[in-house]
């Protein structure tokens, strides 16, 4: 693609953002992950592909087994800082009517709920160690109280978007 078509594109596919992320410097390819891509437009991946991401479509996350596409996850993210992204043209429109590309063989509610719910889950452990870490470093009276709000579902709370502190205790 030229830069003029990359230009063109980007008013209607946002992957070109994550390009030009990496183009800038700004975005680790070697630790990007991409999971529920579809369609035929192969040639939109091919910079994904060229530059490192790891690219895992839609068909394959039934075919490889949620268990395993969250090891894959957990292999190419690693332990630094990680951003999650979810575009909601992932899902099938059976889950998502309103989804910018209505072609079917998208991800189920399910299979994206299951995700969401592990990397909260590794967030939670994250977040009991570093409370940890900080009740040994101050003094009881001063020990700082937690309030969290992701942007996503805990198993607890479905639909809310709140961890239950008790995760935290």
């Amino acid at each position: 693609m030229t830069p003029a078509d990359l230009s063109k594109a980007a008013n209607f596919i946002t992957a070109v953002l994550f390009r030009q992320a990496v183009l800038d410097g700004v975005l680790d390819p070697r630790r990007t992950i991409q999971i529920g891509i579809r369609g035929n437009s192969e040639y939109l991946w091919e910079f994904s592909y060229a530059s490192g991401m790891t690219v895992i479509h839609a068909e394959e996350v039934g075919e490889l087994g949620i268990r395993a596409v969250i090891n894959k996850i957990r292999e190419v993210v690693g332990n630094g800082p990680t951003y999650l992204s979810f575009d909601v043209d992932a899902l099938d429109p059976a889950f998502a009517p309103g989804t910018g590309t209505p072609e079917v063989g998208g991800l189920s509610s399910a299979q994206v709920l299951a995700v969401f719910r592990d990397w909260i889950s590794s967030v939670a452990t994250l977040l009991k160690s570093l409370r940890n870490t900080i009740r040994q470093a101050t003094r009881p009276k001063l020990r700082p109280r937690y309030c969290l709000n992701f942007c996503a579902f805990h198993p607890r709370h479905p639909g809310t978007g709140f961890v239950d502190p008790a995760v935290l205790s």
